[in-house]
C-alpha cells in the first residue's frame, strides 16, 4: 500500500527461523518519504531507544560498524540495517543473534487488520515476546491498547496466511 502522505505504524521485528516476528510495541507516526516514520518523542519510543542503548552497551545488539553507525535510535539502526540487507542480503544489526528489521503498515491497513484480527477465535492471547517486559517493565499494562492491537494484527496476518516481512524498496 502506498504510504505517501499517510500515517503509519512501524513494528520492530527480529528474524526467527520461521520468519520475522514482532519484539516490541508498534510505533505510530507519519511516513517520512525515506522508508521510516517521523514520530513525536513519546514514552514508547523513549523506552525502546533506551533498550537499544542498553543492548548496544552490553553487546547484545551487535552492529557491523563497517556498514552501520553503532549509535542511534532503533529506527535509525533498523533503517540503516534495511539498506545494507537490500544491498548485501545480510543483516548488519543483530539483537541476541537475530537479524533486526521492521515492518511499515499504513494506518488504514493497520486499523483494518486490528478489526479483522479481533474476530479471530483465541486472538486475545498477547503476542509472545521475551523482550516486552525487558523494554517496558512493569509499565507494560499501561500500554494494553497497543499490545492488544499488535496481537490482533498478528492474528489477522495468520488468518490471511500472511507473514511479517520487512519493507521492500520500490
Amino acid at each position: 500500500m502506498d504510504l505517501r502522505e499517510l500515517d503509519a505504524y512501524l513494528v520492530p521485528l527480529l528474524e526467527q527461523p520461521a520468519g520475522y516476528r514482532p519484539f516490541a510495541l508498534p510505533i505510530h507516526g507519519s511516513y517520512d518519504y525515506y522508508g521510516g516514520l517521523d514520530t513525536d518523542p513519546d514514552e514508547l519510543v523513549t523506552l525502546l531507544d533506551q533498550f537499544v542503548a542498553r543492548c548496544l552497551r552490553s553487546g547484545r545488539l551487535v552492529v557491523d560498524e563497517r556498514r552501520v553507525q553503532p549509535a542511534g535510535t532503533l529506527m535509525e539502526l533498523a533503517m540503516a540495517n534495511h539498506v545494507v540487507l537490500e544491498i548485501t542480503g545480510r543483516h548488519a544489526c543483530h539483537l541476541d543473534s537475530h537479524g533486526l528489521a521492521y515492518a511499515l503498515i499504513s494506518e488504514a491497513a493497520w486499523n483494518a487488520c486490528v478489526e479483522q484480527g479481533r474476530t479471530v477465535p483465541d486472538s486475545g492471547a498477547p503476542i509472545a515476546s521475551p523482550y516486552l517486559e525487558e523494554i517496558y517493565g512493569d509499565r507494560l499494562t499501561d500500554w494494553a491498547e497497543p499490545l492488544q492491537a499488535l496481537t490482533a494484527v498478528n492474528a489477522a496476518l495468520a488468518l490471511l496466511d500472511l507473514a511479517w516481512r520487512r519493507p521492500e524498496f520500490l
